[in-house]
Protein backbone atom coordinates (compact mmCIF):
# COMPACT_ATOMS: atom_id res chain seq x y z
CA UNK A 1 0.00 0.00 0.00
CA UNK A 2 1.39 3.22 -1.40
CA UNK A 3 0.58 6.36 1.15
CA UNK A 4 1.99 9.99 0.78
CA UNK A 5 3.22 11.99 3.00
CA UNK A 6 1.21 13.65 4.84
CA UNK A 7 1.64 18.09 5.20
CA UNK A 8 2.99 19.21 8.16
CA UNK A 9 -0.44 20.63 9.02
CA UNK A 10 -2.38 17.74 8.75
CA UNK A 11 0.60 15.65 10.33
CA UNK A 12 -0.18 18.16 13.18
CA UNK A 13 -3.90 17.30 13.59
CA UNK A 14 -3.17 13.59 12.96
CA UNK A 15 -1.00 13.53 15.86
CA UNK A 16 -3.28 15.15 18.00
CA UNK A 17 -5.98 13.09 17.27
CA UNK A 18 -4.18 9.96 18.19
CA UNK A 19 -6.02 8.14 15.19
CA UNK A 20 -5.42 4.11 15.15
CA UNK A 21 -6.44 1.79 12.35
CA UNK A 22 -7.66 -1.54 12.20
CA UNK A 23 -5.81 -2.89 8.56
CA UNK A 24 -6.28 -5.75 6.39
CA UNK A 25 -3.63 -7.35 4.63
CA UNK A 26 -2.42 -9.97 2.67
CA UNK A 27 -2.13 -10.36 -1.07
CA UNK A 28 -5.25 -8.74 -2.18
CA UNK A 29 -6.47 -11.95 -4.33
CA UNK A 30 -7.13 -15.45 -3.80
CA UNK A 31 -4.18 -17.65 -4.10
CA UNK A 32 -3.71 -21.46 -4.63
CA UNK A 33 -2.99 -23.48 -1.74
CA UNK A 34 0.66 -25.07 -1.69
CA UNK A 35 1.63 -28.54 -1.95
CA UNK A 36 2.12 -28.75 1.79
CA UNK A 37 -1.12 -27.35 2.54
CA UNK A 38 -2.72 -29.16 -0.29
CA UNK A 39 -2.45 -32.39 1.15
CA UNK A 40 -3.45 -30.96 4.86
CA UNK A 41 -6.97 -29.19 3.36
CA UNK A 42 -9.95 -31.16 2.61
CA UNK A 43 -10.33 -29.29 -1.23
CA UNK A 44 -7.46 -28.09 -3.18
CA UNK A 45 -9.86 -25.06 -3.49
CA UNK A 46 -7.45 -21.42 -3.47
CA UNK A 47 -8.48 -19.11 -0.84
CA UNK A 48 -8.32 -15.37 0.18
CA UNK A 49 -5.98 -15.33 3.10
CA UNK A 50 -6.22 -11.92 5.09
CA UNK A 51 -4.71 -10.71 8.49
CA UNK A 52 -5.68 -8.31 10.48
CA UNK A 53 -3.52 -5.78 12.65
CA UNK A 54 -3.91 -2.20 14.76
CA UNK A 55 -1.67 0.56 13.65
CA UNK A 56 -1.11 4.36 14.77
CA UNK A 57 1.15 5.07 11.77
CA UNK A 58 0.31 6.94 9.11
CA UNK A 59 3.02 5.58 7.05
CA UNK A 60 3.00 1.65 5.96
CA UNK A 61 5.22 0.44 8.84
CA UNK A 62 3.59 -3.21 8.38
CA UNK A 63 3.76 -4.41 4.52
CA UNK A 64 7.38 -5.04 5.09
CA UNK A 65 6.88 -7.10 7.88
CA UNK A 66 4.12 -9.16 7.07
CA UNK A 67 4.26 -12.44 7.27
CA UNK A 68 3.14 -14.24 3.77
CA UNK A 69 2.66 -17.12 4.72
CA UNK A 70 3.38 -20.11 2.90
CA UNK A 71 2.74 -18.76 -0.47
CA UNK A 72 4.66 -17.06 -3.21
CA UNK A 73 2.21 -14.04 -3.83
CA UNK A 74 3.77 -10.36 -2.44
CA UNK A 75 1.56 -9.08 0.32
CA UNK A 76 1.10 -5.68 2.43
CA UNK A 77 -1.58 -3.64 3.66
CA UNK A 78 -4.79 -3.82 1.48
CA UNK A 79 -6.48 -0.81 3.39
CA UNK A 80 -6.95 0.57 6.44
CA UNK A 81 -9.77 2.23 8.52
CA UNK A 82 -8.69 4.42 11.24
CA UNK A 83 -10.63 5.37 14.34
CA UNK A 84 -9.84 8.14 17.16
CA UNK A 85 -7.37 5.80 19.17
CA UNK A 86 -6.22 2.55 20.01
CA UNK A 87 -9.37 1.47 21.94
CA UNK A 88 -11.58 2.32 19.47
CA UNK A 89 -9.64 0.49 16.97
CA UNK A 90 -9.39 -2.77 19.31
CA UNK A 91 -13.51 -2.13 19.63
CA UNK A 92 -13.69 -2.42 15.55
CA UNK A 93 -11.52 -5.72 16.02
CA UNK A 94 -13.55 -7.57 18.61
CA UNK A 95 -16.66 -5.96 16.59
CA UNK A 96 -15.35 -7.30 13.14
CA UNK A 97 -13.97 -10.26 14.69
CA UNK A 98 -17.70 -11.36 15.84
CA UNK A 99 -19.29 -10.75 12.29
CA UNK A 100 -16.83 -12.77 10.78
CA UNK A 101 -16.58 -15.73 13.61
CA UNK A 102 -13.20 -15.57 13.91
CA UNK A 103 -11.61 -14.86 17.19
CA UNK A 104 -9.11 -13.52 17.71
CA UNK A 105 -8.63 -12.03 14.30
CA UNK A 106 -4.76 -11.10 15.04
CA UNK A 107 -3.42 -14.77 15.86
CA UNK A 108 -3.93 -16.27 12.06
CA UNK A 109 -4.97 -15.58 8.85
CA UNK A 110 -8.82 -15.92 7.70
CA UNK A 111 -10.08 -17.53 4.60
CA UNK A 112 -12.51 -14.85 2.89
CA UNK A 113 -13.11 -17.67 0.56
CA UNK A 114 -11.92 -17.62 -3.27
CA UNK A 115 -14.58 -14.83 -4.24
CA UNK A 116 -14.05 -12.41 -1.96
CA UNK A 117 -13.13 -8.90 -2.37
CA UNK A 118 -10.91 -6.34 -0.29
CA UNK A 119 -13.26 -3.75 -1.66
CA UNK A 120 -16.67 -5.00 0.02
CA UNK A 121 -14.67 -6.34 3.43
CA UNK A 122 -13.93 -2.47 3.51
CA UNK A 123 -17.33 -1.59 2.80
CA UNK A 124 -18.64 -4.20 5.50
CA UNK A 125 -15.87 -2.92 8.29
CA UNK A 126 -17.26 0.45 7.83
CA UNK A 127 -20.81 0.13 7.88
CA UNK A 128 -20.50 -2.12 10.80
CA UNK A 129 -18.44 0.68 12.53
CA UNK A 130 -21.35 2.96 11.49
CA UNK A 131 -24.07 0.76 12.87
CA UNK A 132 -21.94 0.60 16.19
CA UNK A 133 -21.37 4.41 16.05
CA UNK A 134 -17.93 3.72 15.84
CA UNK A 135 -16.13 6.68 13.85
CA UNK A 136 -14.19 5.40 11.31
CA UNK A 137 -12.79 6.73 8.31
CA UNK A 138 -10.64 5.24 5.49
CA UNK A 139 -7.28 6.95 4.24
CA UNK A 140 -9.02 9.10 1.73
CA UNK A 141 -12.11 10.45 4.44
CA UNK A 142 -9.16 10.42 6.92
CA UNK A 143 -7.26 12.92 4.93
CA UNK A 144 -10.70 15.23 4.31
CA UNK A 145 -11.04 14.49 8.51
CA UNK A 146 -7.98 16.34 9.06
CA UNK A 147 -8.74 18.85 6.59
CA UNK A 148 -11.40 20.04 8.38
CA UNK A 149 -10.07 20.03 11.46
CA UNK A 150 -7.20 22.37 10.51
CA UNK A 151 -9.54 24.27 9.11
CA UNK A 152 -11.91 25.45 12.16
CA UNK A 153 -8.14 25.36 13.92
CA UNK A 154 -7.21 27.99 12.05
CA UNK A 155 -10.60 29.46 12.08
CA UNK A 156 -10.73 29.60 15.70
CA UNK A 157 -7.23 31.15 15.92
CA UNK A 158 -4.91 28.19 17.31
Amino acid sequence: MRVGALPAELKREFVVGKFAALYAGGPGRAVPPTPEEGSRRISNMWWFPVRFGITSAWEDTVSNTLDTGSWSVASGVLFRIWTEGKPYAGKLEEIVADGLGAEPLRKAWLNLGPDASTDKLKEYILLTAKQRRVRAWDDVTLIQELQLRYANRLRKGR
